[in-house]
């Protein structure tokens, strides 16, 4: 991947070089500046769905802290991009592209629609915020405002940054800054129409959704309870049947996973003085629970009187329990109570449960390990576009330069093996492949889908003897060479993706065969 880096690094710096001496190509020179400066930097990934779909609560939920505002009504209000910083931050980029830093403190102000700052808010472009989070040493993370807005800026804002506004084409124009490089939807209870019609748009625009760089999340699972004792199970099936349903989704996502970000964030940020109200609770017989506590609903656990139950919190106890796990955090609690989890096992247990810890390893796994050749990928088919753009409104050298920097990116796209194994697993995601279970699992392995070392990519275990991944690595690129050769009845682009995982079991047998020479 290293080599890659550098080929692209000279490529982009030599078309920048090339370029220089004309102004009319500014929008060109700006998008391969921030294609060289996006080449060491972490991936960028968006969180976007509907209003109320649980954004702010779930990036709260990954950052450990109460840093996103949310609420009942609608809160973001702009786009929020969250990036590693040593000591917090806030910078505030507006749209005519002057900025301002302000104090963290003010994120809040800055954010919501009901601010007294009205006029200052409408001209921010998006809000970048600097925070001492280790999973930003990974990701930029962006919390976008609800596509469904009731204010139509709102969702304009979120459209536009992800590069499928009305105006697509002057889109195409501008620097890969403003685009994400990963997409994690989330939807509440079930897909919408206007989901559906936005993902549509996402998998036949410019955004370049697919899923390779997609995942679905299914939020607020706790709402499902009471009436389901098991909420997560719950959406679980509702994740199974939906995506039965909506041959689409499968084509979208790589994966959709429930996550309950009310209770990942709680139970990162339960006190000892939290635990023992939990504690309180579970004193309580379970069957008593059920009937008068549970079944009840949040707003009667809240606000009724539990005069029957000696020593039940008072009403300003269980707003804060309710406010900080939900009731289906509650109950998971109470239940761990009275199996004698003490506080930090709690604590780990409704983590774990909310599925976010999960949804987080998801990230780092799939998208980690292949996060340079998805960066580079949507960077150089930014540029592409760009390209396009510029050649239709210049002439003689200038537009010769533009052909020659096209062609340039066009012939390492063709060339690099990484770009056609990453070709390879969105044909297979989007079910256009027709290899067997078997097939699938060898492909799977070998692209890095689960891990970058050798034993991973032959899918073999550690410690498997040097001798037999040789043989394992020569045998299935034969394996795959013949398919290529001899499979009649495949199309064109089965028998490509064969021939491309044929060569990448060349490149690791040869990579055995340098290792063995030493």
């Amino acid at each position: 991947m290293e080599r890659l880096r550098q080929q692209a690094e000279a490529l982009l710096t030599d078309a920048l070089r090339q370029i220089t001496a004309y102004p009319e190509l500014h929008r060109l020179q700006a998008g391969l500046k921030q294609a060289l400066a996006d080449l060491d930097g972490p991936m960028r990934v968006a969180i976007v769905g509907k209003l109320k779909a649980g954004k702010s609560t779930l990036m709260n939920a990954f950052l450990g802290e109460q840093k996103v505002p949310t609420g009942a009504t609608e809160m973001t209000f702009n786009v929020n991009w969250f990036r590693y910083a040593e000591t917090p931050e806030i910078t505030v980029v507006f749209k005519n592209g002057q900025q301002t830093v302000c104090n963290f403190e003010e994120l809040q102000d800055l954010t919501i629609r009901n601010s007294n700052k009205g006029d200052f808010i409408r001209n921010i472009k998006h809000i970048n915020v600097g925070y001492p989070n280790e999973l930003l040493r990974k990701f930029h993370l962006i919390d976008t405002p609800g596509l469904d807005s009731f204010y139509e800026v709102d969702a304009k804002n979120t459209l536009d940054f992800l590069g499928i506004g009305s105006d697509e084409i002057e889109k195409w124009t501008m620097s890969a800054a403003g685009d994400a490089d990963a997409i994690v939807y989330l939807f509440s209870r079930t897909l919408s129409e206007y989901d559906l019609s936005v993902l549509r748009r996402f998998h036949g625009g410019v955004s370049q959704m697919n899923a390779t760089n997609s995942i679905g999340v299914l939020t607020r699972v706790d709402d499902y309870f009471p009436q389901e004792q098991d909420a997560i199970g719950k959406a679980r099936d509702i994740i199974d049947s939906t995506a039965n349903e909506q041959a689409v989704l499968k084509k979208l996502f790589y994966t959709i996973k429930p996550i309950c970000g009310i209770l990942a964030l709680g139970a990162q940020t339960m006190t000892r003085e939290d635990f023992a109200l939990l504690k309180r609770i579970a004193a309580f017989p379970a069957e008593i629970l059920d009937r008068s506590v549970w079944r009840k609903g949040k707003e009667a656990f809240i606000t009724r009187s539990f005069d029957t139950l000696p020593d039940f919190p008072v009403k300003e106890e269980r707003a804060r329990l309710a406010g900080k796990l939900g009731m289906y955090g509650i109950k998971l609690a109470c239940d761990k109570i009275r199996e004698g989890v003490d506080y930090e096992g709690v604590k780990k247990y409704l983590f774990e449960e909310s599925g976010v810890e999960h949804l987080r390893q998801i990230l780092i796994s799939h998208f980690g390990n292949r996060s340079f050749i998805i960066k580079l990928s949507k960077s150089l088919r930014d540029l592409q576009k760009i390209c396009f753009m510029a050649r239709q409104g210049v002439s003689g050298k200038a537009s010769e330069h533009v052909e020659d920097v096209e062609a340039k990116i066009a012939s390492l796209i063709a060339k690099r093996h990484e770009f056609r194994e990453l070709q390879v697993l969105r044909l297979y995601y989007e079910q256009a492949l027709p290899f067997n279970e078997q097939e699938v699992r060898w492909i799977l392995a070998v692209t890095g889908e689960w891990g970058g070392s050798i034993f991973q990519r032959l899918d073999m275990p550690e410690g498997a003897a040097f001798e037999e991944l040789q043989k394992q690595a020569e045998q299935r690129m034969n394996y795959f060479q013949k398919k290529a050769r001899t499979s009649f009845f495949m199309n064109r682009q089965a028998q490509d993706a064969a021939s491309t995982i044929a060569d990448s079991f060349a490149l690791l047998l040869q990579h055995l065969k340098q290792i063995n020479s030493f």
